[in-house]
């Protein structure tokens, strides 16, 4: 399914079925708010794991990537009463697969077909693996996300190596972890960063990728005048090249 970009930017809802008009629709930030952080991107998480982030680092990854769909997994039990993606949602993989449907579909109609491993909404809206792939991209695109990419270690390596690797991916997660961006920091950004101030009050009324471009915006504008500072500076040396805050911010199609 292409993804307008148009309808994207001015948060119009994706039709994902006609003949239940069932619609993909943006969260609202004071939706997200009242969620809080944590919670919204639990209800994120279905649709940007990958196989590759379940298995991780298992040796037998490759195998397990091609035996199951990425929808199977969420079914399968480990036990009469766990689940194999419990431990990455902090408790049943299921109440968050529906919760996180009925959040983005706005639809308390949900069914769960646990034999044949598909969903039904709004009673013939039916999800099986192909589908939920389709899904799944437009809800990254209302919410501004994307595919969680992990880096696989190189095969072959001696004990010492593997050492150096953990330890530099433990490093390289902390730098991730402090340079960390939160939505109140988006918010602030928002809110107070541009040429005039923007109230609380009109920031909870935004969809999220409306407040996402405002925060790419003016962060964008800012490096662009901190470089331009720089290259009107009679100390500025350097002639790399750099591009107008504009080009920054097309959209495209």
């Amino acid at each position: 399914m292409k993804i307008d970009k148009l309808k994207l930017t001015m948060g119009r809802p994706f039709l994902v079925d006609e003949k239940t008009q069932t619609y993909v629709h943006h969260p609202i930030m004071k939706d997200i708010v009242d969620l809080g952080e944590d919670e919204y991107l639990n209800l994120c998480l279905p649709y940007i794991l990958t196989k590759d982030a379940i298995f991780g680092n298992l040796e037998n990854s490759k195998s397990l990537s091609e035996k199951y769909e990425l929808l199977q997994l969420f079914f399968i039990k480990v036990n009469e009463d766990q689940r194999l993606l419990d431990g990455m949602f902090n408790g049943n993989t299921m109440d968050y697969l529906k919760n996180s449907l009925s959040f983005f579909l706005k639809t308390d109609d949900i069914r769960i077909l646990e034999r044949q491993q598909k969903i039904v909404i709004n009673k013939e809206y039916l999800i099986d693996n192909s589908e939920f792939m389709r899904l799944r991209k437009v809800i990254q695109s209302v919410s501004d996300r994307s595919d969680i990419k992990v880096e696989k270690p190189p095969e072959n390596m001696t004990e010492r190596q593997r050492d150096i690797w953990t330890k530099l991916q433990k490093g390289r997660k902390r730098k991730s972890d402090k340079e960390r961006v939160y939505i109140q920091d988006m918010i602030n950004v928002v809110s107070f960063g541009g040429n005039s101030y923007i109230s609380k009050d009109l920031i909870e009324n935004m969809h999220y990728i409306e407040l996402s471009n405002a925060y790419k915006a003016i962060s964008q504008k800012d490096i662009y005048h901190t470089r331009l500072l720089h290259r009107i500076s009679p100390k500025f040396e350097s002639d790399d090249k750099f591009e107008h805050w504009f080009e920054n911010l097309k959209i495209g199609n």
